[in-house]
């Protein structure tokens, strides 16, 4: 809440044309939303290299045996 008070005077709703305006009383803090930003944060670092390719082009076996 702190964050959008200090972005813009008027605290406005971030549903998309929503013309109402945030109070503070009525904002709820998800539990879970620190746990999700941190998992997120270590999924980008374990992924964080773009050059690397995975081959996913292996053919099942039951595919290539000749009945």
């Amino acid at each position: 809440m702190q964050y959008m008070k200090s972005k813009s005077t008027r605290g406005q709703c971030p549903v998309a044309g929503c013309p109402k305006i945030l109070k503070a009383q009525r904002v709820l803090c998800d539990p879970f939303l620190l746990i999700e930003i941190d998992e997120v944060r270590s999924m980008s670092k374990q992924n964080a290299r773009p050059d690397a390719i995975e081959d996913f082009t292996a053919l099942d076996e039951d595919e290539d045996e000749d009945d």
